[in-house]
């Protein structure tokens, strides 16, 4: 399955490894990796992206207030958490914020098969062929 993802997360080693291990994993996709919110609020305003990974605790902005940019702004973009915080302080999981939650450390093959079925469980609208 193709899709376009966008990744955020402050750590520079995690997208790093991200980067590394989808590239093979997932040789179908296009991905970005941005090391934060506001960087990929930019990155959304100039093309757009099937599925948003982001972490929830950055600087700045931060991953709760980026899925909710998204959300009212490309309401069709599924929106995944992908962080280490297992006691998050938002209520996060409900579908009107995002999608899917998952927790570091998630390997790229547990990564991809919980993506693509996110996308086709949501009706392949956002399915590139």
């Amino acid at each position: 399955m193709q899709l376009k993802v966008l990744f955020v997360d402050d750590d520079p080693f995690l997208l790093q490894a991200l980067e590394r291990s989808l590239k093979f994993a997932c040789p179908d996709w296009t991905t970005m990796f941005l090391s934060s919110a506001e960087a990929a609020l930019e990155a959304l305003s100039q093309e757009s992206f099937d599925i948003l990974v982001t972490d929830i605790r950055m600087p700045g902005m931060n991953g709760v207030d980026l899925i909710e940019s998204v959300r009212e702004s490309n309401s069709e973009m599924l929106r995944v958490v992908l962080s280490g915080q297992s006691d998050l302080q938002q209520p996060i999981d409900t579908p009107e914020h995002a999608h899917l939650s998952l927790t570091k450390p998630c390997s790229s093959k547990v990564l991809k098969a919980k993506l693509e079925t996110l996308a086709a469980e949501q009706g392949g609208s956002n399915e590139r062929e």
